[in-house]
């Protein structure tokens, strides 16, 4: 007689938000996670830029910003997915974030004519 033990796999997942330029952890960060079709929960990033889901099971999943940090703008350009298929692990996903570029409106003045 054979027995087997069906384990289920669980594993974590670490998202750390960035400032692409210096590297600083960024705070604030809106992000939902994604399981295939199937939203799995929203996070915020915390003051160390990061974001830790523990427990998620086998499959394919992948990180959505739907909003970046005060005076930041969304990256859409980057692969935020990643696999669990190992029990145990932790899965890192590094996100970056440029900081807006602020425009200045300045009015010249002549001396002569105010």
């Amino acid at each position: 007689k054979l027995e087997m033990e069906n384990k289920k796999i669980r594993a974590n997942a670490e998202l750390i938000k960035v400032d692409s330029e210096t590297k600083r952890p960024l705070e604030g960060a809106e992000f939902e996670l994604w399981n295939g079709e199937k939203l799995v929960g929203n996070y915020t990033t915390n003051k160390d830029g990061k974001i830790v889901v523990e427990k998620l099971e086998a499959g394919n999943y992948y990180f959505n910003e739907i909003k970046a940090p005060d005076h930041y703008e969304i990256n859409q350009d980057q692969d935020l997915s990643f696999v669990i298929d190992k029990d145990g692990e932790t899965k890192t996903v590094t996100a970056e974030n440029k900081a807006k570029t602020g425009e200045v409106d300045f009015t010249k003045t002549d001396v002569t004519n105010g």
